[in-house]
């Protein structure tokens, strides 16, 4: 799911990725195994091509500050310098399980489990506006609060609620944690995005990859080995 951001806000753009940068896999890897918790793997899709990670089974007392980091690395990523791309941000899905007795997330709330999940709500794209049955009281004034959630069908399962109903969105929704690119060669002659400084490109997984991809399995492909959560 890509969106181009010329100047005037994002717009749905049906233009391959490959026409914006390289490489589209691999980007980023563990760098380690170890470190503060006891298992970790890496995510691949049916391909074969990392395009994610996991790391857990330990508890951590989350009544400290205390920062738990994953270890990992990006892979360079290059513009296509045939594009007026001036950048290319990925926006990334992550799910952070702060209550492990509580393995499904068809019941879990924000406490239990916080997602920085990326929602496409921008024109063109087909179903939005993406939202949830009722609007969130934090972000609840369309025109005046960027974060307004709308009434409307969820984008993925893992959008992120309040309640174990899952009818009010919570403060991980449509907030996904992102990578982004910056070009460093000229642009080819006769971009006219942003003023002529060139486009942003957005990248968005689609609702299916979440889902399909967001579970933890014991091994590196979807439905290989145990399932620990989904």
């Amino acid at each position: 799911m890509i969106g181009v951001d010329s100047g005037a806000g994002k717009q749905y753009s049906t233009i391959q990725a490959s026409d914006f940068y390289s490489p589209l896999a691999n980007i980023a890897a563990l760098r380690r195994t170890g470190g503060p918790w006891d298992a970790n793997s890496i995510k691949v899709d049916s391909l074969g091509n990392i395009d994610g990670f996991w790391a857990g089974g330990k508890e951590y007392d989350q009544t400290f500050s205390t920062v738990v980091t994953v270890d990992f690395d990006v892979n360079p990523v290059t513009i296509n310098p045939a594009s007026c791309a001036r950048s290319v941000t990925f926006e990334l899905a992550i799910a952070d399980i702060c209550d492990s007795s509580l393995p499904d997330s068809a019941i879990a709330t924000d406490e239990q489990v916080l997602y920085w999940s990326p929602i496409p709500n921008f024109p063109g794209v087909p179903g939005a506006p993406f939202g949830a049955p009722t609007a969130s009281p934090n972000h609840s004034v369309p025109g005046n609060d960027p974060n307004f959630v709308p009434a409307g069908p969820a984008y993925s399962k893992y959008d992120g609620y309040v309640d174990a109903a899952h009818t009010v969105a919570g403060d991980g929704w449509g907030s996904p944690a992102t990578l982004k690119v910056t070009r460093v060669t000229a642009l080819p002659a006769g971009c006219t995005g942003n003023g002529g400084l060139g486009d942003d490109i957005y990248i968005y997984p689609s609702a299916q990859q979440i889902n399909d991809e967001l579970p933890v399995w014991s091994g590196p492909k979807v439905g290989e080995g145990t399932l620990y959560w989904k």
